[in-house]
């Protein structure tokens, strides 16, 4: 088979969970006999926009499409680019999949779907996160409060800023078109009378409501979306999905690069560790208020990963680790994805403290493998992957008093991580030949039933 992966970003250039799923998964497709292409994106301000680079990467043929939303002048244009559509429908029409898995369209376009379907080709979805329903992804307003249920007004604050700047654009595109003095005369009393907060609230809510009914509207164009946790597909069903076209399936993982650690006895001091990327949403602070100061030595937190830029929190991690200094927390940094086995044997327990619903952190799945025990919220993908008590602990979402509790629970009798750590034994993961073999069959269910 023929078969197209569209990713927003994809390796060497990013090393993100679903860059590295959609890696890995082709991978395993041309493994077993299939050719597989995929679109994408990067951003290069140095070169041409819409410039397309093309390589290949371990037998993948990538196409990506340089883009750095330059001249982008509305907000629709943040999430349909008709211009890559045109590349896109150009790409598809020569190399003629024999099917298309969107796997993530940020900074690409979410009309890429439409696309596909208008062209006849069979076409399905892994849906990683919340941004077909929220732009930033995690359904989280600003002051990181879970956005549940949606509401619109919210949306408007979160995008405030960004939308005044599209409607400002949009007004000074206006004033460059009056040149009579007597229409800039008249234009001038008329840009007096610009919408009141209230009525430009209504109008900016409007915009954010027209992306959501569309991005829904085009998600169940689909022949099939695939949920890698339960928790998920019951929120997109509960926001417009079609129960019918959305179905759980976890994601598959190279078993064979992790080797199980089994504990034989657990020393002091305890080694807790994070890794991933750090930024607010991680909830990476209730570790830091949670954990014992430095005074109490039989624990120890490392922190691994690299920050990126986050709205309203540019010194999140630079703060996290000045306040950190109290306690015995490391900041490592940058890890390679090869390093993350090495990097799990080295811990005896994992910290997932997401303040967001995480769908299916690949890391806990990651750490499952290697036998190491995992501490997460009590909602969620996260929740739904870790049975408590069992293969680790939950604590109250959002809560560090809660997690202080778990931590303590495990510093006073650390033989339970024994435990846990055998029950991992059982544990269920995936492996990446068993998805691609659900996903092709799948599509040929699909295609049966045509």
């Amino acid at each position: 088979m023929k078969i197209l992966q569209v990713v927003h970003c994809f390796l060497p250039l990013n090393i993100g969970g679903t860059e590295v799923y959609t890696y890995n998964l082709s991978k395993e497709f041309i493994k077993q006999g299939h050719e597989v292409h995929v679109f994408t994106h990067h951003s290069n301000p140095e070169k041409p926009e819409y410039f397309v680079k093309e390589y290949n990467l371990d037998g993948i043929d990538v196409y990506s499409v340089n883009y750095n939303y330059k001249n982008v002048d509305a907000f629709e244009k943040t999430y349909n680019n008709t211009t890559i559509d045109g590349l896109f429908e150009d790409y598809i029409k020569e190399f003629k999949p024999d099917f298309i898995q969107f796997q993530h369209l940020t900074s690409l376009s979410v009309n890429l779907i439409n696309v596909a379907k208008q062209n006849k080709f069979t076409a399905i979805a892994t849906i990683p996160d919340y941004w077909y329903l929220c732009q930033r992804g995690q359904l989280l307003t600003n002051d990181l409060k879970v956005c549940s249920p949606i509401d619109f007004k919210n949306c408007v604050q979160c995008y405030i800023h960004q939308l005044r700047s599209f409607e400002s654009e949009r007004i000074q595109k206006l004033k460059e078109k009056t040149k009579f003095p007597l229409l800039r005369k008249i234009g001038k009393k008329i840009f007096k009378l610009l919408p009141s907060s209230n009525s430009e609230e209504s109008k900016f809510q409007k915009i954010i409501e027209d992306r959501f009914k569309f991005i829904i509207s085009t998600l169940n164009q689909l022949d099939l979306i695939l949920a890698p946790s339960n928790f998920l597909r019951g929120i997109y069903i509960k926001y417009g999905i079609d129960p019918n076209k959305i179905v759980h399936s976890d994601y598959g993982f190279e078993k064979s690069r992790f080797e199980f650690k089994e504990f034989k006895k657990i020393e002091y001091p305890e080694k807790y560790g994070f890794i991933g990327t750090i930024i607010p949403p991680k909830g990476i602070h209730l570790v830091r208020y949670a954990f014992p100061d430095k005074s109490d030595t039989r624990a120890k937190f490392t922190v691994h990963g690299i920050s990126y830029p986050y709205y309203n929190y540019e010194n999140y991690y630079d703060d996290l680790k000045k306040s950190a200094k109290d306690k015995n927390i490391s900041f490592p940094g940058e890890f390679k994805n090869s390093e993350v086995n090495k990097l799990l044997q080295e811990l005896d327990i994992l910290i997932v403290p997401s303040i967001w619903y995480e769908n299916s952190p690949l890391t806990i799945h990651e750490a499952f493998l290697s036998g190491i025990p995992v501490i997460t919220s009590d909602t969620g993908g996260m929740a739904e992957l870790v049975k408590d008590g069992y293969s680790g602990f939950h604590f109250k979402f959002g809560d560090s008093e809660s997690l202080k509790e778990v931590i303590d629970k495990i510093l006073d009798n650390p033989q339970i991580l024994l435990e846990l750590n055998k029950n991992l034994k059982s544990a269920t993961v995936k492996d990446t030949s068993e998805d691609v073999s659900e996903i092709l069959n799948h599509i040929s269910q699909i295609k049966k039933g045509r």
